[in-house]
């Protein structure tokens, strides 16, 4: 029998060690690349209206400086309207949360029925009354945090500004770097993926404002403690696809048990029905035109991305997955359109 050799060829050795490069060099700079992509997204949301106000024979410039004017100064506003009462309720939350998880599981010692389930919430609730606690002790911190500091704002601002500003010298330079005959599918996966990002981007924005003012209004009707703090929690996890809606009804259905039995059950048929309001009117007219992803993907880019870069990593994971998508659909296309015909 005649022995078989195995061959490696140089170059499979090379791409092996260079995508374990890759790798190494991604998990390095994950909070650089992280944020590039912000810069990305931010400049995706804002190129076609930039560029329809450039049909109109409007400067550019000009109205480049109009939506970053108008960006700055409502978060400038944001901030002041609602950066203090926020830390204020998170503060308080912080003080009150041991009183209301006691409560809460003192009500679940009552009930014998289903105990198991009851002593695995007593450990969730003894872990998230303890989180509360640390975060309240540094609640502007916490804030902070989330919009990951000045730097990565003034970051984010500078180059989305600059890369709108001069979107041809960049493409230019960009299609440059790609080989001639990949210059055609490079394009049409990049103007895909910038047309995917753009309008999950405005899209989102629009869907969380709705969501979150909808829920305050709701929640101060029903006289519920914290509104502003849960109404900000419901508009940031509406970016979590899924799983967002449901992680924000906890906090406020245990808020609103500790005052009233009958209060949280009006606070449950309430996100029931925001979330029905959600599925049936706003989703469908505001998300029809952007990205459309398998809950089960869209879950394990969640946990990726959660894994990866925590927060932000979780909210961008959906966006990027899109990007891979679009770049593999082409891909596939490229190749249908390029093999030999039998």
């Amino acid at each position: 029998m005649q022995k078989q050799e195995l061959y490696i060829s140089p170059k499979s050795i090379l791409w092996f060690f260079g995508a374990l490069l890759g790798i190494f060099l991604f998990w390095y700079l994950r909070d650089i690349i992280f944020l590039f992509f912000v810069v990305f997204l931010l400049f995706a949301a804002l190129n076609p209206l930039v560029n329809y106000f450039e049909t109109k024979k409007i400067p550019r410039l000009l109205t480049v400086l109009f939506f970053y004017i108008i960006i700055i100064f409502g978060l400038g506003l944001a901030i002041y309207l609602l950066i203090p009462p926020l830390v204020h309720q998170l503060q308080t939350l912080s003080d009150y949360a041991p009183q209301y998880f006691d409560y809460f599981k003192s009500f679940l010692a009552k009930t014998q029925s289903f105990s198991f389930v009851n002593q695995g919430l007593q450990k969730s609730l003894e872990t998230l009354a303890d989180s509360l606690s640390t975060f309240g002790q540094s609640a502007w911190s916490g804030v902070v945090s989330i919009f990951g500091g000045v730097v990565s704002f003034v970051v984010i601002v500078v180059a989305s500004f600059y890369l709108l500003l001069y979107k041809a010298h960049f493409n230019a330079t960009i299609l440059r770097l790609v080989p001639a005959e990949k210059r055609d599918f490079f394009k049409k996966a990049a103007l895909r993926s910038i047309g995917k990002l753009g309008a999950w981007a405005r899209a989102e924005l629009i869907l969380c404002l709705s969501v979150g003012i909808i829920t305050f209004i709701v929640l101060t009707i029903l006289d519920v403690k914290f509104a502003l703090l849960l109404a900000i929690l419901a508009a940031v996890l509406e970016l979590v696809p899924n799983l967002g809606p449901i992680l924000a009804a906890i906090p406020a259905v245990v808020i609103a048990f500790v005052a009233s039995p009958i209060q949280a059950l009006l606070v449950v048929i309430a996100y029931v029905l925001i979330q029905q309001l959600e599925g049936q009117f706003l989703v469908p007219y505001i998300m029809r035109k952007t990205i459309d992803l398998n809950p089960v993907l869209t879950i394990f880019a969640l946990l990726v991305g959660a894994k990866l870069a925590g927060v932000l990593g979780a909210i961008i994971a959906v966006p990027m997955l899109a990007v891979f998508l679009v770049v593999f659909e082409e891909l596939a296309l490229n190749y249908e359109n390029t093999r030999p015909k039998s």
